[in-house]
């Protein structure tokens, strides 16, 4: 449950970095169209959002990748291999570290729903159950009584 918070509290306050990044080129952009600058100029303006945006979106890929990894080490559910394809893909700006990739993302997530499915399935088989002997019980101790 805490994980689940720090996950959410770190991952809302890159996307505000990302957000005000982006905002301040929005502007840029805006100025940049009114001084009618040069197709170069807006095209070096985009590289350098580009070149700003990328290491924040990697770190965002990698605490969710590192999330990821956590919960499905929690329930026992496989993790894709690094050789596989399409799962992984690599990060430039932070340094030499995989993550997955929205596949990899995918299927992680998929496994992660079945599982909670599969025990949500079995706590209301559970329950049910003892409903069950619950009322056999309370029908047993209703004709002792008469």
């Amino acid at each position: 449950m805490f994980d689940y918070l720090k996950y959410l509290i770190k991952l809302a306050k890159l996307r505000r970095q990302e957000s005000r990044v982006s905002n301040i080129y929005q502007e840029e952009f805006k100025s940049y169209r009114i001084q009618k600058k040069s197709r170069e100029d807006i095209d070096r303006l985009d590289s350098d959002q580009y070149s700003e945006l990328k290491p924040i979106w990697e770190e965002i890929d990698f605490l969710e990748t590192s999330y990821l990894r956590a919960e499905a080490k929690k329930h026992f559910i496989p993790f894709p291999d690094f050789e596989a394809k399409n799962m992984w893909e690599e990060c430039s700006f932070i340094g030499n570290v995989k993550v997955l990739s929205n596949l990899g993302i995918a299927t992680v997530r998929s496994s992660l729903r079945n599982e909670q499915r599969e025990k949500i399935k079995l706590i209301l088989q559970v329950f049910a159950g003892i409903t069950g002997i619950v009322g056999a019980l309370i029908g047993l101790f209703s004709m002792i009584k008469k």
